[in-house]
């Protein structure tokens, strides 16, 4: 799935953007948990997480979309973003005709895949440290320098 590598690889993204505002000390113990010895693990509990959350939409209509690319780079934004979540302003943009009968499904679906990852055993303290670390005042000032 293609997903959870563009998951993965914008989590080392944002990594490599905090180590570089000098804060790779901090982060050390998150780079040791995506290394390529975790990536199978990672990929089949995040496979899991997606199946369940489509179960809860079970909306065959929506399906095209959660293979859409502009909708997957905004589920992994929305992961990512402790802040702001998930946009469904990302996905109206690309199916704006769709959105308003589907907006609570595409909302239950984030929602659910956030809430599974989050009570993961491999996700849950790779996303909840790297919000930690992202919101740090810190961080995030040296960021915006």
């Amino acid at each position: 799935m293609i997903l959870d590598a563009l998951l993965s690889a914008a989590l080392e993204a944002g990594l490599g953007l905090i180590a570089a505002a000098g804060f790779g000390d901090s982060i050390r113990d998150l780079n040791d948990r995506l290394t390529n010895a975790t990536e199978r693990k990672r990929r089949e509990s995040f496979e899991r997480a997606f199946a369940q959350a489509r179960k809860v939409i079970d909306d065959a209509v929506l399906t095209p979309l959660l293979e859409h690319w502009p909708f997957q780079e905004a589920v992994v934004s929305g992961l990512l973003d402790p802040e702001q979540g998930f946009s469904l302003q990302a996905v109206a943009d690309s199916w704006h005709d769709w959105l308003p009968k589907h907006a609570l499904p595409l909302r239950k679906f984030f929602n659910t895949l956030e809430r599974l990852l989050s009570a993961d055993d491999t996700w849950e303290p790779i996303l909840e440290r790297f919000h930690e670390q992202q919101l740090r005042d810190e961080v995030q000032q040296a960021l915006k320098a």
